[in-house]
C-alpha cells in the first residue's frame, strides 16, 4: 500500500498525528479506486464522496448525445442549486447593503436566461468581469468554510478538502467535492456542477446571463 495512504489511515484512526498540510499532496499522483475507497471510508458521506471522486479522477468525458442541449439543461439546474445555497448561506446577515446584493443574486439565479457560448474566450472574459460571479464565489467559499469550521475537532475534513487542489485548481469543483465532507451533509447541493464538469462543460455568470460553454 502507498505510504501516504497508510499515513492517512493512521491519522484518521487516531494512531498518529501529522503537521497541517501534510496531506495536501494526497492526490498529486492520481489514485486508484481502491485507494479512494481507503481515503473516503472515514467520512459519513463516504459513498457519495467516493462516487464523485471516481468520476473526476477518471479523467474521461462522460458521453452525451446532444452536448449543447444537455449543458443548457444542466446550467439551469445548477443555477437553481446555487440559488438554494445563496438563500441558505446566511451571508452578510449583519450588512444591509451586502444582504440586498445577495437577495438580488438569488433573484438573478432564478430568472436569468441560460446562454451557450461557442467562444470560450468570450465566456472567460465575461465571467471574470462579472460581479455576480465574484459574489457567488465568495458565498460558496463562505458556506464551505463556515460548515467545516464547526468540525475543527476533526481535522481530516479540512485536510482532505485542502488536498482537492491537486485534483483541480477549479474552486467550484473543489467546493462541490467538499460538500460531502460536511457532517451532517447540507440540504443544498452542488452536484449539477459536477455533472457539467464531467461532460466537458463549464458554467459561469455574467451580469445578464447564466453562461455555459464546452471545453471539449
Amino acid at each position: 500500500m502507498d505510504q501516504q495512504i497508510e499515513e492517512w489511515m493512521r491519522f484518521c484512526e487516531g494512531q498518529e498525528e501529522f503537521e497541517r498540510h501534510h496531506f495536501d499532496t494526497l492526490f498529486m499522483e492520481g489514485r486508484s479506486e481502491a485507494d479512494l475507497e481507503r481515503i473516503c471510508q472515514y467520512f459519513p458521506n463516504s459513498d457519495k464522496l467516493l462516487r464523485n471522486l471516481v468520476r473526476v479522477i477518471d479523467g474521461e468525458y462522460e458521453p452525451v448525445d446532444d452536448l449543447r442541449s444537455r449543458l443548457i439543461e444542466l446550467a439551469r439546474l445548477h443555477a437553481d442549486q446555487m440559488r438554494d445555497l445563496v438563500q441558505s448561506a446566511n451571508y452578510a446577515a449583519d450588512d444591509d447593503d451586502l444582504a440586498a446584493l445577495v437577495s438580488e443574486l438569488a433573484s438573478f439565479l432564478m430568472t436569468a436566461p441560460v446562454r451557450f457560448f461557442e467562444d470560450a474566450d468570450t465566456f472567460d472574459q465575461l465571467r471574470e468581469e462579472s460581479k455576480n460571479s465574484q459574489l457567488l464565489s465568495s458565498i460558496i467559499g463562505y458556506f464551505i468554510a463556515k460548515s467545516l469550521d464547526g468540525q475543527k475537532d476533526d481535522w481530516k475534513s479540512f485536510d482532505l478538502y485542502g488536498s482537492f487542489y491537486f485534483i483541480s485548481h477549479d474552486l467550484a469543483l473543489q467546493s462541490t467535492l467538499g460538500m460531502h465532507l460536511i457532517d451532517p451533509e447540507p440540504s443544498v447541493s452542488l452536484d449539477r456542477y459536477l455533472d457539467i464538469y464531467c461532460i466537458g462543460g463549464e458554467v459561469g455568470l455574467s451580469e445578464n446571463e447564466i453562461m455555459v460553454t464546452s471545453r471539449q
